[in-house]
């Protein structure tokens, strides 16, 4: 808090004026409040100001800027911001760097440093090392680096070989942090625990001579740096405390007995744990744990995982047997670990130098296809024609834009490349899981806009016909479409909630009343789910909480608000209502967990049709005219494929080996990708077209289309290995490799270029690819000719005089043997029908006869998965009048398929002279699949002689006569009654 002060200023009268400016980091606004009428810019000079400001976090600098455009202006000066980069990353040239980057100003310098998590420079932090791993948690930055040896070979002392990771923490926060380094811990891959010299027990340290103790003392956790500075190890403790920007970097050796090289211990090692603790006790037990101890600290732990094995291995080459060699000039490879450098960002710079310069003249993407000096990928496509001559085919992809810290958080149903503004200049607009919607255009951030929650999907359609065609975007998430106009937030529109129980609606009410009691609501909530009735999240939350305090409390917290289900949106898309233009106007088609398909009208307020499907949507594309003829394709999470008709469910259902991961149409046909690696078309009438196998997991689908000289379609199929291939129907067009793993992909008209693909990686990063304008994609399909194994001759054997006589008797009796064969391959046909009739006719395929002595079956019925293993054990027990009672017992009943069975039927159909069974009939609501049930029916014999039959057992379904599995039971004689 800054006190009242006395300003003059000379445009205003020299009397004193009261100014009060209070500064509330915690709740990150800034308040100036003035006595006089008088604009603060006539009050405050410019150092007042930065003086005020340097006393301000860059959190509360965030917020400050957003007070209104003249503090905006004020605290994003680069006065404020070049101090605070150069403290925070020990810049020694910052205007270089802003230079490199690409930056105008300090304040982006200082965000895309925080974004690429920067490593700050000094002592054993230089550009040249390699970050294995890092976190960043509890308001600290932890890197992880290996102290590397010439050869790669680890290190070793007295038999035991270990190897020293490089720790270095950052203090983010104003509150001052400490770590403890007895309190580090490594954890291996399998779940056991590294050991680390001088941390935990004696019994885990390494067994080691009197003499070498000293030696052991020096390879405990200690300080190497602090800040950039070397550190002397007698001026260190095992407690660092860390204040606002400053960094430490920590020795930490681990036992790594059976590693011989670095790269074998990183492949091993999953992730280490830096536990920290800070200044300010916590009082909240629902968010944090530490309140229990009674101290005035936080704790938390700082999880800092190893990078992808692929990645560790790609910068080691091995030389020899014991020599291996680091490639440090590959290391902007390692995924998202790259901002460790200065040569990708030099990289990064140059390519966005060039961009802009281009640019500047050209407003458009256009100039990536005009000159012969662009900066064209290095991917090739082998065509398999002639393996002897594998000449290299440049790809047709041109690399216009890359940006490896945006910072993206969205997959392929949360991207669209829409025209904003009606102008022609296409944008790529983009929900993020940060709930930020931005907009990018050319190779900047244009816009962004606040989503209040985390999208689940985005679309845009056309609601008038008036100029220019302005589209509305849609946002979805959880059961809300926010839908903004001009880039604006123009409505919101909720989705209709799920019918919920009349029984658990007047329970809840009963509750709301006091007329039940919480054990009794329970106790009829638990009935109701068994009874397969569906309820609410209310009540399924009450019953997963076992404790009385907490159900209590938890009713009470819910007794004044009315029962509602809310369905959250999982997919959307849209649909031309009567006109087939690019620009008609559209509904937007809304597909929910609570497996409901909505149309909206064209303005997105009220609903026009709804349809209800069996299972939850994944993913929907539609086809055709809302008002004229259309159908919708969806794709469900159970692994079925729905189509409904002019508002009408079909009853032809495509069924997938595998849940499908990927959607896209292509004219009449449909494209799906399965996570067996399958991509498949189907006819839009359900007929299959073509399958094929991808090497590699399906990450991303999308569909290409292209219109220059003649259509030309096709679909972009993303890989887990990184590759993006380019499909013509089977035939394979030309490959894109991206060395990383992507999580979204689109493909259109962005800017002024119809052909565009935009990537995005799973570290954030965003890629533009260009396809040339004089790229021939036929030709390139062409090049994809026969494999080159059918070049290489087989090899045949020789002749022998059995095969020649073979031969020759084929030749001589080829009609008979061929009228031979025909003949018993029909019987063969028409026994197996005749047996199937039977079959089916009886009802016995899965009938089965069991002995009188410990009775056992075990009978699967095919198509179904329905498992039973019934025993009839031979003990007897005396029932009414002494008379013997039978135990018969489905010792395993289950489901061995892959989908749950619903209203099974159990009949047992015996003698009703000889037998009495007191529950004849068992029914079943579900069988779930891997799940074993147990039943016990007990069979009492009354005939006065002793007579024994059989009992026989059915399965029946509820949607055929014939029993699903049926078994037959031989019961024993029983003793006559004296």
């Amino acid at each position: 808090m800054i006190p009242t002060c006395c300003i003059k200023s000379p445009k205003v009268s020299l009397q004193p004026v009261p100014l009060l400016v209070s500064i509330v980091s915690k709740k990150e606004t800034i308040t100036l409040y003035s006595a006089a009428m008088v604009s603060p810019t006539d009050l405050m000079t410019d150092d007042l100001v930065h003086y005020v400001a340097g006393f301000l976090s860059p959190s509360d600098l965030m917020a400050a800027i957003q007070v209104n455009s003249w503090w905006g202006t004020v605290c994003a000066s680069d006065v404020i911001w070049r101090r605070l980069c150069v403290t925070r990353w020990l810049l020694p040239r910052p205007e270089r760097l802003k230079r490199s980057t690409g930056t105008s100003s300090f304040f982006e310098l200082y965000q895309y440093l925080d974004r690429a998590r920067y490593l700050p420079r000094g002592k054993y932090t230089t550009k040249h090392q390699i970050v294995w791993g890092r976190g960043r948690d509890e308001g600290a930055d932890v890197w992880m680096t290996v102290a590397h040896s010439s050869n790669c070979q680890v290190l070793s002392t007295n038999e035991t070989s270990y190897i020293q990771l490089r720790v270095v923490v950052q203090n983010l926060r104003p509150q001052p942090l400490t770590v403890d380094l007895q309190e580090l811990e490594v954890r291996m891959k399998g779940g056991s625990e590294g050991t680390i010299f001088g941390v935990g027990s004696i019994a885990n340290q390494p067994v080691v001579e009197a003499a070498d103790t000293a030696r052991m003392q020096r390879l405990a956790p200690a300080v190497l740096a602090l800040n950039g500075v070397d550190v002397h190890p007698s001026l260190t403790s095992q407690l660092i405390e860390l204040k606002m920007f400053d960094f430490a970097v920590l020795a930490v050796n681990v036992v790594c007995n059976g590693c011989e090289f670095e790269p074998d211990f990183l492949e091993s090692c999953n992730a280490l744990w830096v536990p920290i603790r800070r200044i300010g006790r916590c009082t909240s037990l629902s968010t944090c744990r530490c309140g229990l101890i009674p101290d005035s600290y936080h704790r938390g732990t700082i999880r800092v995982p190893m990078v992808d094995e692929s990645v560790i291995w790609r910068h080691y080459d091995l030389v020899s047997n014991r020599f291996m060699v680091l490639d440090t000039r590959s290391i902007e490879d390692v995924d998202h670990f790259s901002n460790l450098l200065s040569s990708p960002i030099s990289h990064f710079s140059k390519r966005k130098r060039s961009i802009s310069q281009v640019s500047a003249s050209s407003p458009h993407l256009e100039y990536c296809s005009m000159s012969a000096n662009e900066d064209v990928e290095k991917d090739t496509v082998v065509p398999a024609a002639d393996a002897a001559s594998k000449k290299a085919v440049k790809s047709p992809w041109l690399s216009a834009y890359h940006n490896s810290v945006a910072g993206i958080k969205a997959g392929s149903s949360c991207m669209q490349l829409v025209d904003v503004y009606g102008d022609g200049d296409a944008k790529l607009v983009i929900a993020d899981g940060d709930q930020r919607l931005k907009m990018f255009k050319g190779s900047s951030l244009h816009g962004e806009q606040a989503v209040l929650g985390v999208p689940s999907a985005l679309c845009y359609f056309y609601s008038d016909n008036n100029r220019p065609r302005i589209p509305a975007i849609a946002v979805a998430s959880g059961p809300y479409i926010f839908i903004y106009r001009n880039f604006r937030p123009h409505y919101k529109f909720t989705v209709p909630s799920i019918e919920i129980d009349a029984q658990e609606t007047k329970l809840w009410e009963a509750l709301a009343k006091c007329t039940i009691e919480v054990p009794d609501a329970l106790a009829q909530l638990s009935t109701m789910r068994g009874l397969g009735i569906r309820l609410s999240e209310r009540s399924r939350g009450l019953l997963a909480i076992d404790n009385i305090e907490e159900q209590a409390e938890y009713v009470s917290r819910f007794l004044d608000e009315p029962l509602v289900e809310r369905s959250c949106v999982t997919c959307m898309t849209s649909i031309n209502k009567n006109m087939d233009d690019k620009d008609a106007v559209s509904c937007l088609i809304v597909a929910t967990e609570g497996c409901m398909v909505y149309v909206l009208d064209p303005q997105g307020t009220s609903l026009i049709q709804q349809v209800k499907v069996p299972g939850v949507p994944v993913e929907i594309v539609a086809v055709g005219l809302l008002d004229v003829e259309c159908r919708l394709v969806i794709t469900t999470r159970n692994g079925s494929v729905f189509m409904i008709k002019n508002g009408e469910l079909l009853k032809s259902v495509i069924e997938l080996e595998s849940p499908a991961c990927g959607l896209v149409q292509l004219e009449k046909s449909i494209v799906i990708a399965s996570m067996s690696r399958k991509l498949t078309s189907y006819h839009l009438k359900g007929k299959k077209n073509w399958s094929l196998t991808m090497s590699d997991d399906i990450v991303a689908l999308e569909a290409f289309s292209l219109r220059r000289t003649k259509d030309t379609r096709g679909v972009l199929v993303a890989l887990r290995n990184g590759e993006v291939t380019l499909y013509n129907e089977k035939v394979k067009v030309c490959t894109l490799s991206t060395d990383t793993v992507l999580t979204g992909m689109r493909f259109g008209q962005y800017g002024r270029e119809e052909a565009s693909l935009v990537l995005v990686q799973k570290s954030g990063a965003l890629s533009l690819k260009i396809l040339k304008r004089t790229a021939s994609l036929e030709a390139i399909s062409e090049a994809a000719g026969p494999p080159p194994e059918q070049d290489i001759p087989l090899n045949i054997p020789k002749k022998t005089t059995l095969y020649v006589e073979q031969t020759q008797r084929e030749r001589d009796h080829a009609t008979e043997m061929h009228r031979h064969f025909q003949r018993d391959l029909c019987k063969l046909r028409l026994t197996t029908a005749r047996a199937y009739v039977k079959i089916i006719k009886d009802g016995q395929a899965s009938r089965l006869q069991i002995s009188k002595a410990q009775h056992c079956s075990h009978n699967i019925m095919t198509g179904t998965g329905i498992v039973l293993d019934w025993c009839s054990n031979p003990f007897e027990r005396a029932g009414a009048r002494n008379r013997p009672i039978f135990s018969n017992q489905a010792q395993r009943t289950g489901n061995a398929g892959t989908k749950a069975v619903t209203e099974i039927t159990v009949a047992f159909h015996y003698d009703h002279e000889l037998y009495r069974v007191e529950q004849s009939l068992l029914l079943i609501p579900l069988v779930i699949p891997n799940v074993q049930y147990q039943y016990a029916v007990d069979v009492e014999s009354i005939s006065e002689v002793g007579a024994a039959d059989n009992v026989s057992i059915f399965v029946c379904g509820k949607e055929s006569c014939v029993p699903l599995v049926s078994a037959v039971v031989s019961m024993p004689l029983s003793e006559p009654e004296m």
